[in-house]
């Protein structure tokens, strides 16, 4: 009978560190594992995200409740929702603070693909878009990952979401609706995503959050 492997490790749960308001924070994690904490004080929606500093690469994002007792090699207990898009995207999560208990959740970044760092960003929700108000500017840098806002609507009617950009700016909207309950989904859970103006009918009435995310680019102007 031929010979058999195996093997044995042992190991410790990586530093939790408290994510501040933006700007994004660069980690650096040779397992390929870094864990955060994050705060929402307010009734809104709000993301969390993590992005490769190098596009070709790819790193996930997993939100959780409890920052210990999870299984073996994942730490963090009580999954809520995870965002894993591919190569060249950043990943978020996003609550729906409205009807989530707000208070401190936990963030579980992994690198799916690649051997270099990654970039991480809270936005504490606390925006609001109002109806057939003047679009909302904003410039930002390229490091800039997540930004978010509320918007009242109501079922059945028809809406425009006007969004654009400057040239070189690799920014999306992403439109996620309100469930009228508890909610955490990654991206592709949006109700719709969009890299320019277009309409949709509101399946649902309540507050709805829309997502700024950044792919990578040059930071430029975006409206909402």
């Amino acid at each position: 009978m031929s010979p058999k492997n195996y093997n044995v490790a042992v190991k410790t749960c990586d530093p939790i560190v408290a994510l501040a308001p933006p700007p994004a924070v660069n980690f650096t994690n040779g397992t390929g594992v870094s864990l955060a904490s994050f705060n929402q004080p307010n009734v809104f929606w709000t993301p969390v995200a993590v992005r490769a500093t190098t596009p070709a690469e790819d790193w996930d994002a997993d939100v959780f409740s409890l920052p210990a007792g999870g299984t073996i090699g994942i730490c963090l207990n009580n999954f809520l929702a995870n965002s894993a898009n591919g190569v060249g995207s950043t990943d978020f999560v996003v609550g729906d603070f409205n009807f989530v208990p707000t208070g401190t959740y936990y963030l579980r970044a992994s690198r799916f693909s690649g051997i270099n760092n990654g970039t991480m960003e809270h936005f504490p929700g606390s925006q609001t878009l109002t109806l057939n108000a003047p679009a909302q500017i904003r410039t930002k840098p390229s490091s800039f990952l997540v930004e978010s806002w509320d918007v009242l609507l109501t079922a059945g009617q028809t809406y425009s979401v006007i969004f654009g950009h400057d040239g070189g700016f690799n920014v999306k909207a992403d439109v996620f609706k309100s469930t009228g309950g508890v909610f955490w989904g990654g991206r592709a859970s949006a109700t719709f995503e969009t890299d320019r103006s277009m309409s949709f009918v509101a399946p649902t009435s309540g507050w709805y959050g829309v997502v700024v995310v950044n792919d990578g680019g040059s930071g430029r102007s975006t409206s909402a």
